[in-house]
């Protein structure tokens, strides 16, 4: 390599797409920075992923090499680059380069069976700052969340760290009538533990964090289905309170079938999602 040549990554496409990046040191700050955008670089101009060209592309799997040892994992390396404030904007970029076509694959594009494409870079984001929610939202829409993982504990986790403010309210809006999935138990904890109900009456009440959903959400199939079912967590035992949600719903043009106006339980349910695994933010690796 040329005096000071840009370092440049090696890919093999495939169904595992394979990335490899140099990283002179993954403890230095400034070496994080440069295999960073060497790793932006790889998807900027889009042609690593391009759903046209690689119709089987199911796994992208990232290492970084460094001199004395053979590889370091991604989720290791955003780890680190979390701990650095001038990193933060290059991670950003990551996620949002991986987002567009994550769903052009139908949000199936991802790093491991439970891990989809940018989660390593954004979660450790938002797990240390809420102003970086909004990004994981954008995030979390290039993915399945029929098929979620490791996603109930995290939204838990963010309630648990950041409480319930601005960001936080929007997440949970985005959980209630866009996001599929476990959105139910998030809900219904986040009434129990966490005063969301409470919290609500604060930010403007219920009719001023429907429009808060109306305005994060980008579904259109199933809507009804969605809001009933956030319904129902949100009002366990008040019935009058649920009939308000719908009724504020319709007055903004939605239209419910028999099914969607099942009332609620009579209690609030009893269960937990399960805790944090920290894996997100653990340097378990001891690479110079």
């Amino acid at each position: 390599m040329k005096r000071n040549a840009k370092p440049k990554a090696s890919v093999v496409l495939g169904e595992r797409t394979l990335v490899r990046v140099p990283l002179a040191d993954s403890r230095d700050v400034a070496a994080l920075g440069q295999a960073l955008a060497t790793l932006n670089d790889v998807f900027r101009d889009g042609a690593v992923i391009d759903a046209k060209k690689n119709d089987d592309l199911t796994y992208l799997i990232v290492t970084f090499h460094t001199p004395k040892k053979k590889w370091i994992r991604e989720r290791v390396f955003f780890a680190r680059c979390a701990e650095h404030v001038s990193l933060h904007p290059a991670m950003l970029e990551y996620t949002a380069l991986l987002n567009r076509p994550a769903r052009k694959l139908g949000g199936d594009l991802c790093h491991g069976d439970c891990h989809p494409v940018g989660s390593f870079a954004i979660v450790p984001l938002a797990l240390r700052d809420p102003r970086y929610i909004g990004a994981l939202i954008e995030h979390l829409r290039s993915w399945d969340m029929d098929h979620e993982s490791f996603h109930p504990s995290l939204i838990e986790e963010l309630l648990v760290r950041h409480g319930i403010r601005e960001e936080t309210l929007d997440l949970l809006a985005w959980r209630a009538i866009e996001s599929d999935g476990q959105s139910r138990e998030n809900l219904e904890q986040a009434v129990r533990d966490h005063g969301l109900l409470a919290k609500i009456e604060e930010h403007g009440g219920v009719e001023a964090f429907v429009d808060r959903a109306l305005r994060i959400n980008r579904r259109v199939n199933y809507l009804p289905i969605y809001v009933g079912n956030a319904g129902r967590a949100l009002f366990a035992g008040r019935q009058a309170d649920f009939e308000r949600w719908l009724a504020l719903f319709e007055a903004r043009g939605l239209v419910f079938e028999a099914g969607d106006r099942e009332p609620p339980a009579a209690e609030i349910s009893d269960h937990s999602v399960p805790a944090w695994p920290d894996e997100f933010e653990e340097d378990d690796d001891t690479t110079p």
